[in-house]
């Protein structure tokens, strides 16, 4: 057969648990030629992890749209280093230099790092800087404070979303599962 190209693509709407109708991505015009009678692989990338098919239909839709339709069930590949716990704990969050202390709940943890919501917009506006956390009623850490760094930071309805990576890896945070 040809060799082997690649085309990136959104996902337009899903039709259902197999199909779903996609559109070239960026502005691109690389164009996929479909070939009904062949058999394309696909990979789709969702909340960091990749989903890999080996046995995908490819039909024309509308103009520049593409049907998909796999078979099968994807291949999962969690693209992070580490996998995330949800959690959702309440937390005590403070500053490095203490300076600001706020109360927090829990989004997720990972052994490299940890998300959590404040409403506290003081703790938001320290980006790149370090945070502690005490997380309340999570064995691995019993009371301990985790220090972090702050990388990224979103807003809704004045609550924020707060992402760190800690300096040191945790792997004890898996003992709880």
């Amino acid at each position: 057969g040809a060799s082997a190209k690649e085309y990136s693509y959104a996902v337009e709407t899903v039709l259902s648990d197999t199909e779903a109708i996609i559109i070239p991505s960026n502005g691109s015009n690389n164009q996929l030629e479909i070939d009904k009678r062949e058999i394309y692989k696909m990979q789709i990338v969702v909340n960091n992890e990749l989903y890999a098919w080996d046995e995908v239909k490819i039909k024309e839709s509308d103009y520049n749209k593409l049907e998909v339709t796999v078979i099968g069930t994807p291949t999962v590949i969690n693209r992070r280093k580490h996998k995330r716990i949800p959690i959702s704990n309440s937390c005590e969050i403070k500053t490095a230099d203490a300076s600001v202390t706020a109360k927090g709940s829990m989004i997720n943890i990972s052994a490299g790092g940890y998300a959590f919501k404040t409403a506290d917009k003081r703790v938001a506006e320290s980006k790149d800087s370090v945070v502690k956390i005490v997380i309340n009623d999570f064995p691995p850490f019993e009371g301990k404070e985790v220090a972090g760094r702050i990388l990224r930071v979103s807003e809704k309805n004045q609550k924020y979303t707060i992402g760190c990576q800690t300096y040191n890896e945790h792997p004890e945070v898996y003992t709880i599962e």
